[in-house]
């Protein structure tokens, strides 16, 4: 694959979270090069980005193979001007329209039939044109787009940013922006989310 000579990559280094961290920083189980994460993420980056989804293309992958262990990286396009949802958050509230195209592309992806691991808000990016990126497809699996973990993808993210609500002062965040969000939701899946404590 070829960039233009102004693209922009990020580099991902895989790397542990938690108490695991402490004494395993970034290796992990070598199961074969067909199970190593960066490259099931780079197949799903390809895939969603294939089928027009809004996620970062995928440019290549490196695993690190040493004794049964293994580390890698994964490289893609950066998406230009970009920040966290959160990080916006921090400074000004969204305009309505830009809570609507999250729930927009919230609802692609589940309609793509994939489950996102870690859906919050860090992994949405708002870029300077208010479009919306879905980031962090490391643990992301292709499901049936069943209710219910569709929807336990949602209350993850409602957690992550009521967690931010409780911790910094001056989050911009009301229950107004949630409803719409889930407004854009509804445009893919129509359904009573109400009903199912969102």
């Amino acid at each position: 694959m070829q960039a233009a000579p102004d693209t922009t990559w990020v580099v991902r280094h895989y790397q542990r979270g938690g108490l695991l961290a402490r004494i395993n920083r970034d290796r992990y189980l070598w199961t074969g090069v067909a199970r190593s994460r960066a490259l099931r993420e780079m197949a799903m980056l390809a895939d969603l980005s294939a089928a027009g989804l809004a996620v970062p293309r995928p440019v290549a992958a490196r695993i690190r193979r040493r004794g049964l262990t293994v580390s890698a990286d994964l490289i893609t396009v950066a998406i230009p001007n970009a920040a966290p949802l959160a990080e916006h958050l921090m400074h000004a509230a969204l305009a309505p329209s830009v809570w609507h195209a999250c729930g927009r592309a919230i609802a692609a992806l589940h309609q793509a039939g994939v489950w996102h691991a870690d859906l919050n808000a860090r992994n949405i990016l708002v870029d300077e044109d208010a479009d919306v990126h879905l980031i962090d497809f490391d643990r992301a699996r292709r499901r049936s787009p069943a209710r219910r973990w569709r929807h336990d993808n949602l209350a993850r993210l409602r957690r992550s940013l009521d967690k931010f609500v409780a911790r910094e002062t001056g989050f911009c965040f009301a229950e107004s922006d949630w409803q719409r969000l889930q407004a854009g939701y509804r445009e893919v899946f129509a359904e009573d989310l109400d009903a199912a404590g969102l």
